[in-house]
């Protein structure tokens, strides 16, 4: 049956022939018509008709002379025609070899592994008639109806690649030489591989397997009805009456490209194997191995494990282990047409407990058979049974998590579930390095399901050191996934609801459901967002508050242990960073780093929020419990002219005094300053800041004199307490100002600092 004609192709030919001086030959124009008939109507420009003709020309030159298996590999820069700028200059790589299996997929996998995106891919396959000295006679077209194992099939592949120096086209050819040979190493060890595996199902069937085992034996036969790619082989064995139980590679059982792997690898056993000193006694395993595919798929291989009849090998355990993946035509039939994977769905239907004309046998009948199919070959059929029951009954806008460990011990297979309105790549990527960082994963693979169901379904491969711990909290992950797939406004509301009555919380969610840009909900929780709407429902035009609390975001063993978040609001206002910078200085802290958000609630109000987070001068860590109220206060006096901006306010977090104290040992000052005291403010700040457990104590001291709340204390013993600190003072300056300031309390016989 002669294929449908390509309109590109057609329209190319017509093309060319009317910029030709010369009219088409036959067998010229029978060659072109075929080179292109899968030309994409994306990849053909008719003002390049005549490029695309001399290329295919030169394609057919190359391969004028060729030797029976040689590779041809031609690569050179090319620019379009009629341009002059490099951007629209291109790499040329031309191939010819035999036509073997998997070609096309390998090279393309080769070329995106080298981040060179093909832009223009073909692959002709062509009948060669050759002479006695490899000369080409004859290009004939390759249809499905002859023997595609012709010997004379040649496949003529052309890729354009975007603009590659001339310096960096060998490493690119070695590349793809590489992949061919591994190409013609599976193929060539092809059928050795399949009659091994033959073999061992007869052997297994010879030993009176039970029901399961039987299962297996069937699904050996069904592989090698062209449903399983044969990429390698080899067996290992362990000596069981040794304590190592170190398994051995059979040196001369290596088939397929585990040649070429382990030419490339040191250890083969403990780099490309899976791990096979497993406990479990069964005979087959459905596994994977650990290391990935360079030809036909770009993923880890699956890898079937066979243990031999142990009678067979003298106190010796054998396994052999054939790499591969299951084939295209594996992936149009369905689950229950694929032995060992039905005989486990019919196992669990069987043993539900439901009616099978039940909407729920149906509906666990739907799920099991939508699986992804290698979970159902790895998994056992009670582990199933329990992922299946449970499965049943997650239909709810609620994000799950289900993971297993494989029996060998060298990845997790974890389903997570998430609302289809909430998945997008940006949160399967972030839920995929959280696998990574939870589990110390050399590599997470993915991929992901849609259906009907209101759940969008990803399917996490977790590979990683097979000796790495196996105690992960699944409830524990479940909750942090959810935490990472929740939408923020959703826990908004949610949260307000736990906190406020229903009405008062929706009326709140209704205002500021929208209100926190992205970056602030990137920065801060819901949580923290709660405790910001609470200040702001407070708040009046042109106010300032303030908030203080501990730093809750970067590595908490790093210095930023010591460091404090200090919320500024403001209202319908706007505040200028070197108006509040100075303020903090003098409250003795430094700024290490500052965030503006703004909140534009719904309506005309729009918040103002300046986020600093702060470390001490003296590098202690911060009493939240006793220092932030007056923290807190001390600054929005500040802000609002209540109180002086100087270095006396940092004895707020160096003395713990409040605002109104500090105003007062700065009255206490000034008053001496006025009687002739010498010393410079800035001297007695300093003074002050030196010793704060000392101003503290003179200040208690204060309170004992002149508190009438306190009047029945004696203030004998805290002064008394006081002279024996002063003599700790450094200087004589210092002490003659802690005297000062002791000597004018002490003449203070009323106040109205206690005044209410």
């Amino acid at each position: 049956m002669q294929p449908i004609q390509n309109n590109v192709t057609e329209s190319f030919l017509k093309t060319l022939g009317s910029s030709l001086e010369r009219p088409l030959k036959k067998d010229e124009k029978d060659y072109l018509r075929h080179y292109f008939r899968r030309l994409s109507s994306q990849d053909y420009d008719d003002s390049r008709t005549l490029e695309y003709y001399e290329i295919a020309l030169e394609h057919r030159k190359f391969a004028k002379v060729r030797k029976p298996g040689e590779v041809i590999i031609e690569s050179y820069n090319r620019k379009v025609e009629g341009a002059s700028s490099r951007s629209t200059e291109y790499t040329l790589v031309l191939v010819v070899v035999d036509d073997i299996p998997f070609l096309v997929n390998s090279l393309l996998m080769k070329f995106n592994s080298l981040y060179k995106t093909p832009e223009r891919f073909l692959h002709p396959i062509f009948t060669v008639e050759r002479d006695a000295n490899s000369q080409a006679l004859s290009f004939k077209e390759c249809f499905q109806t002859q023997n595609e194992d012709h010997p004379n099939n040649e496949a003529y592949i052309q890729c354009a690649i975007e603009y590659t120096p001339e310096d960096e086209h060998q490493s690119i050819k070695d590349g793809l030489l590489d992949v061919i040979v591994q190409i013609r190493t599976s193929v060539d060890d092809w059928l050795e591989i399949q009659n091994k595996v033959r073999d061992l199902a007869n052997e297994l069937h010879d030993r009176d397997p039970d029901s399961e085992l039987s299962e297996q034996i069937h699904f050996l036969n069904w592989i090698q009805q062209e449903n399983f790619v044969y990429l390698g082989y080899c067996e290992v064995e362990i000596d069981t009456r040794k304590r190592s139980n170190q398994p051995i590679l059979v040196e001369d059982s290596l088939l397929g490209n585990l040649k070429t792997i382990c030419h490339k690898e040191d250890n083969l056993i403990d780099t490309a194997l899976p791990p096979v000193s497993y406990p479990n006694p069964k005979r087959v395993i459905y596994t994977k191995a650990r290391i990935k595919a360079e030809i036909y798929y770009p993923s880890y291989m699956d890898c079937i494990l066979i243990r031999h009849d142990p009678e067979t090998h003298k106190g010796k355990t054998r396994i052999s282990c054939v790499i591969g993946f299951l084939s295209r035509n594996s992936q149009i039939q369905g689950h229950m047409l694929i032995p060992y994977v039905r005989d486990k769905i019919e196992w669990i239907l069987n043993h539900c407990g439901m009616r099978r004309d039940g909407h729920g046998f149906k509906e666990l009948r739907a799920l099991l058979t939508t699986l992804p199919r290698d979970k159902l070959l790895q998994m056992d059929r009670e582990d199933l049974y329990r992922l299946g029951m449970t499965l049943l009954n997650q239909e709810r806008r609620k994000t799950r998590v289900h993971l297993h460990r494989n029996i060998c011990g060298h990845f997790y297979s974890c389903l997570v579930y998430i609302p289809r309105d909430l998945f997008d790549s940006t949160l399967r990527a972030r839920i995929q390095e959280y696998m990574r960082v939870v589990f110390e994963a050399t590599e997470v693979e993915f991929d992901v399901y849609f259906s009907q169901s209101i759940l969008t379904r990803i399917h996490y491969i977790i590979h990683i050191n097979p000796g790495s711990d196996d105690h992960h909290d699944q409830e524990q992950i479940e909750t942090d996934v959810q935490n990472i797939a929740r939408d923020w406004n959703d826990s908004l509301l949610e949260l307000l609801k736990e906190k406020k009555p229903y009405q008062e919380a929706r009326k709140l969610f209704e205002v500021y459901a929208d209100a926190f840009p992205a970056n602030y909900r990137d920065s801060f929780s819901v949580q923290n967002a709660i405790a910001d709407i609470a200040i702001y429902e407070k708040m009046t035009d042109g106010e300032v508050r303030s908030r203080l609390s501990p730093f809750q975001r970067g590595n908490p063993d790093s210095v930023e242990n010591q460091s404090a978040s200090f919320k500024i609001y403001s209202k319908n206002i706007s505040l200028v960073l070197s108006d509040v910078l100075p303020i903090l200085e003098n409250m003795g802290v430094r700024v290490l780093r500052e965030r503006p958000y703004r909140i534009k609630r719904r309506g005309a109000e729009q918040f103002g929020l300046l986020d600093f987070q702060i470390a001490r001068n003296d590098s202690n860590d911060f009493d939240f419990k006793t220092q932030g109220k007056i923290f807190e206060e001390l600054f929005v006096r500040c802000w609002n002219g209540e109180i002086e901006t100087n270095g006396f306010n940092a004895l707020t977090l160096l003395a713990g005094l409040s605002w109104r104290e500090i105003m007062a040992i700065c009255a206490l000052f000034r008053y001496l300053k006025q009687i002739r005291l010498r010393y410079s403010e800035q001297s007695i700040i300093e003074t002050m800041i030196r010793y704060p457990e000392l101003v503290k104590d003179i200040w208690d001291w204060f309170e004992i004199r002149l508190n009438p709340g306190l009047a029945d204390q004696d203030d004998g013993v805290l002064h008394d307490k006081v002279r024996e600190q002063l003599k700790l003072v450094n200087t004589l300056n210092e002490e003659r100002i802690m005297i000062a300031l002791m000597d004018v309390i002490a003449a203070t016989l009323r106040t109205n600092f206690y005044q209410v």
